[in-house]
């Protein structure tokens, strides 16, 4: 099988799709693996990528060699093969677990690295959660601010402790308090007086709130579903 048939099969998506085999040998060699033939350099890839092979013949992978591997390819990325060798030898690190791939891979797909050919919110998304749940700092912050990209959250839990993340990090004064208040109601309170004071704040332009009770009507989350007036609270977002 070609190499580019082994990597249609191995990655997901067809804008990560790494067309050359070199390029993959390339990753390897700048990570120290001195082959010289291709095929046997790329077969050490495939028993380390995460889709790849496992059993007691795959050798140990190294998850800090591949995550400074990839912010080297990160830090001087400035074309479409460059991002994508940063993206797959982030990737075998955050699949593993690493923290701070994760985030960087969140970054990468929500856009905050500048010349990045490809972007996409809900695999940012989808790697900010997994470093927040790995106990990265700043993950949930990023997650919040991807709101303003299009990221909706999928639930009413979700989308109130975002908006604690986003609040939290900025001066937002008494509309702040108002809020944080609201959400403590609507978790373990009285739901109605939690549920006025964020309509109140979302009358008054607090993107945070309207964030807050689209999930909330969507979800049904301690109300009735309302996908109507889930979708007109959306429609009022505007960070």
């Amino acid at each position: 099988m070609k190499a580019e048939e082994i990597l249609a099969t191995y990655c997901t998506g067809s804008m990560f799709i790494l067309e050359r085999q070199d390029v993959v040998v390339g990753i390897l060699q700048d990570n120290g693996v001195r082959k010289k033939d291709a095929e046997k350099a790329y077969s050490i890839f495939k028993q380390n990528h995460p889709f790849g092979y496992s059993g007691d013949d795959v050798p140990p992978v190294d998850i800090d060699m591949f995550f400074r591997a990839g912010m080297r390819y990160l830090d001087a990325a400035d074309d479409l093969v460059s991002f994508k060798k940063a993206y797959w030898t982030l990737f075998v690190a955050a699949v593993r677990g690493h923290p701070e791939a994760l985030f960087r891979l969140g970054m990468l797909m929500g856009g905050e690295y500048e010349g990045c050919p490809f972007t996409e919110v809900r695999s940012a998304a989808k790697f900010f959660r997994k470093a927040d749940e790995k106990g990265h700092p700043d993950a949930k912050l990023h997650l919040a601010l991807l709101i303003a990209d299009g990221f909706r959250p999928d639930t009413a839990e979700e989308a109130m402790s975002l908006m604690e993340a986003e609040v939290s990090a900025a001066d937002a004064g008494e509309d702040a308090d108002t809020l944080l208040d609201a959400i403590a109601g609507l978790r373990g309170g009285d739901a109605a007086p939690a549920l006025e004071k964020l309509v109140s704040l979302s009358e008054k332009g607090v993107s945070e709130a309207s964030v807050i009770l689209d999930a909330v009507y969507r979800e049904g989350y301690r109300t009735e579903k309302d996908p109507g007036l889930a979708d007109r609270y959306w429609r009022s977002v505007s960070f």
